[in-house]
C-alpha cells in the first residue's frame, strides 16, 4: 500500500498554486514593476522573499504568472519603481513616493503593515489575482 502511495505521488504530483495576477499602475508607462513574494512574518518584516521579479512596465495594465512552492499563506507586494533605481522611494516622513500594492488592501497607510495584514491563502491549482499599484495618497 504504501509503495501503491509513492508511485502515485510520483504520477500524480500535487497541484501547487498557480497564481495568473493582472498588476495596473495610475503611473504611467515607465520605470519596472518589482515583485516580491513572501511566505512568513519573518520574511516580509525583513524583506527576505522567497521570489522576487522584475519586468520593465509597457503598459498601464500587466498580466502575469507565477507557480508558488506549496499551498499557503503568501504576500505578494508590488511597487512601481518608476525612476528604475530598484528602491520604493519615500518621502521625509518615510512615506512611499511610487505607487504601491499588496495581496490585500493593508489596514492603514499610517504604518508598514504586517504580514497577517495582507496575506492571502493560495489553494493547489490556478488563481485570479488583481493588485492596483496606489500611491499612498489613494489608500
Amino acid at each position: 500500500m504504501t509503495l501503491l502511495l509513492a508511485i502515485s505521488f510520483f504520477l500524480f504530483p500535487p497541484s501547487l498554486p498557480k497564481v495568473h495576477l493582472t498588476l495596473t499602475t495610475e503611473q504611467g508607462a515607465s520605470g519596472q514593476i518589482r515583485l516580491a513574494v513572501y511566505d512568513s512574518a519573518t520574511g516580509f518584516s525583513q524583506q527576505k522573499p522567497i521570489q522576487s521579479a522584475v519586468y520593465s512596465v509597457a503598459d498601464k495594465s500587466m498580466a502575469l504568472s507565477l507557480e508558488l512552492p506549496a499551498p499557503g499563506h503568501y504576500v505578494l507586494a508590488a511597487f512601481h519603481d518608476v525612476n528604475g533605481n530598484g528602491e520604493l522611494d519615500t518621502n521625509l516622513f518615510g512615506a512611499p513616493t511610487e505607487p504601491y500594492g499588496f495581496t490585500q488592501v493593508p489596514p492603514s497607510k499610517w504604518r508598514a503593515p504586517q504580514f497577517a495584514e495582507v496575506a492571502s491563502w493560495f489553494a493547489a491549482g490556478p488563481v485570479e489575482l488583481a493588485i492596483n499599484l496606489k500611491p499612498w495618497k489613494a489608500y
